[in-house]
């Protein structure tokens, strides 16, 4: 590990330092543990997680249809942009009571969210009380997200939290070849609607065991420790206005992005331009404040200073980026254009996944034998950056199926790989004291930069795909391009004879999806160069110094 990142993890305070008494909660929780509890909770992730998985996976496949039937599949990203919007808000929030007040009452309140949703996305009437469904979901979504490496941070030691990747993502690996037929029994049907049931009944009774084991470990914990006054000290550690300022900031300038294309003028039209601008003002007033004025910014200059995690967080950033700007579009691309069913498109999809989840999955043992983690992520971002470029020539109606499958599962190889251990780093070179802020600051991140590829996805693929579609058809079916772009109802509404001719209008537009990934690739693959060396093994003894020096602090304390 470099000098740089030990002296960090060095200059860490622990936990029995007063400024730290809000940490004091999970840190205790983890010390008490016993075997039992630890089964517990990884049984009971990976159940929970299978059923969740199975159902989410079909519904993954068969969302974009479901859009399309509610007409409303050019402007469903904004849904989207909306939630990651006021997600930035809520993930401090949840980070910072998760310490407060333990890990059980931040999943407890995550998990009723997404039952409350699931039950609402099934009743749905209309796209509007669908798009409510969807944000109230993200937000039980986000803090699951937030809190599930955590959890699974506050029961591994740092060598072995390879298996936290595992254990949070093997339900869904297993959930590839299960969900195939049900997206078969669902698509272009209202039995979609039965799916979102089950899964928040299932929800519902498999986080009980649980949030039995959280509560009981947190009871436990606060009989132990001292009082605290706990509330004060970690809300105000959060750079509300900050917040506040981002996220409006964010959502006056992306909104335009999901709608000019409804608007006559475009990007003329007041209602599109204005907010832009006013975005991009208070974009600068959020730096100016961060900067100069806050006492309390958005992440401490200590963790700013831990060069490995901070560009760690920023390639995961944009792998985010690269991912929501062009995986949105391809599903519906290669069902469209090679005019297949929904479970087809996701049977070719198993070559990401598959590969995803095992190249993941070997990482977590790997790293073991080998802790030394920059030549993991320098190959890993190549290898995805090669399937990057695959895909352009795979996006061809003509091109081989099998070429396809090709060109996802290099992608899906790296992707795994620099997945893993991205989670690993974050998790293990900063003090315990720090996991949850590294952990909440990388999922604020990656919020912004997903509603960002979300809204800018959305603008580039309606805007070279009207142009591409007015260029190759004749101009009496213009007045259908609006129609097309909502409702994909391709097959329907233009003429068999001009087939040939939107078939080229979403290859082109697909080309241009696919060249900009391959720029994010590059872009991620240099970013990494700057990464620090770390060793796993380092990042562990210097942990368990600084836990022995706390826990003889202690001690004397008592005495």
């Amino acid at each position: 590990m470099s000098d740089i990142k030990e002296k960090n993890l060095e200059k860490a305070p622990h936990a029995s330092q007063d400024n730290d008494s809000d940490m004091i909660i999970p840190l205790k929780m983890a010390q008490i543990r016993t075997n039992v509890d630890n089964w517990t909770v990884y049984i009971g992730f990976l159940v929970l997680g299978l059923g969740t998985s199975i159902v989410g996976t079909a519904l993954y496949g068969i969302d974009w249809t479901i859009s399309s039937a509610f007409k409303a599949f050019d402007i469903s990203p904004a849904v989207s942009v909306a939630s990651d919007l006021l997600n930035i808000i809520l993930i401090p929030l949840l980070a910072a009571l998760s310490d407060v007040y333990g890990r059980g009452i931040i999943m407890a309140g995550s998990w009723l969210l997404s039952i409350i949703s699931e039950f609402m996305h099934g009743a749905a009437p209309d796209y509007g009380v669908y798009s409510a469904a969807e944000i109230i979901g993200s937000f039980g979504g986000t803090g699951t997200d937030l809190m599930y490496p955590i959890v699974f941070a506050d029961f591994l030691r740092p060598r072995n939290r390879g298996f936290g990747f595992i254990l949070q993502y093997l339900p869904s690996f297993i959930a590839l070849g299960v969900s195939i037929p049900i997206v078969k029994a669902t698509e272009h049907t209202d039995l979609w609607r039965i799916l979102f049931y089950f899964k928040g009944a299932w929800i519902f009774v498999f986080c009980i065991p649980l949030l039995y084991v959280l509560f009981r470990l947190q009871n436990r914990a606060k009989g132990l420790l001292p009082s605290w006054d706990y509330n004060a000290a970690s809300l105000k550690k959060v750079d509300w206005i900050g917040l506040i300022i981002l996220v409006v900031s964010l959502g006056c300038f992306l909104t335009p992005f999901n709608f000019y294309q409804r608007y006559e003028e475009g990007w003329a039209a007041p209602a599109i331009f204005v907010p832009v601008i006013i975005g991009s003002l208070l974009f600068i007033v959020f730096f100016v404040w961060e900067i100069k004025y806050t006492k309390r910014p958005l992440i401490s200059y200590r963790l700013l200073a831990n060069r490995g995690a901070m560009i760690m967080i920023l390639v995961r950033a944009f792998g985010t980026f690269d991912g929501n700007f062009t995986w949105y579009y391809m599903h519906t691309y290669l069902s469209l254009t090679r005019d297949i069913q929904v479970y087809q498109v996701t049977q070719i999809y198993l070559g990401f996944r598959i590969s995803w989840y095992l190249a993941g999955f070997a990482t977590a043992f790997v790293l073991r034998k080998y802790p030394y983690v920059r030549p993991y992520v320098w190959s890993s971002l190549l290898i995805h950056g090669i399937g990057n470029g695959l895909a352009i020539a795979s996006r061809h109606p003509t091109s081989p199926t099998w070429f396809v499958v090709l060109a996802e599962a290099f992608i899906g190889f790296g992707g795994g790989v620099s997945s893993c251990v991205g989670l690993v780093v974050l998790q293990s070179t900063v003090e315990f004291v720090d996991i949850a802020s590294i952990i909440a600051f990388d999922s604020l991140v990656s919020s912004v930069f997903r509603s960002v590829a979300s809204a800018v996805a959305n603008a580039v693929w309606n805007g070279s795909h009207w142009k591409n579609l007015q260029y190759y058809l004749p101009e009496h079916l213009h007045e259908l391009i609006p129609e097309l772009l909502s409702s994909n109802e391709y097959n329907e509404l233009i003429p068999a004879e001009f087939k040939p001719n939107w078939l080229l209008a979403m290859t082109d537009s697909q080309w241009l999806m696919c060249t900009i990934s391959v720029g994010f690739s590059v872009l991620c693959f240099l970013l990494s160069l700057l990464l620090p060396s770390i060793d796993l093994e380092r990042c562990q003894q210097v942990i368990e110094a600084n836990q022995a020096a706390s826990d003889s602090e202690e001690f004397n304390e008592k005495l």
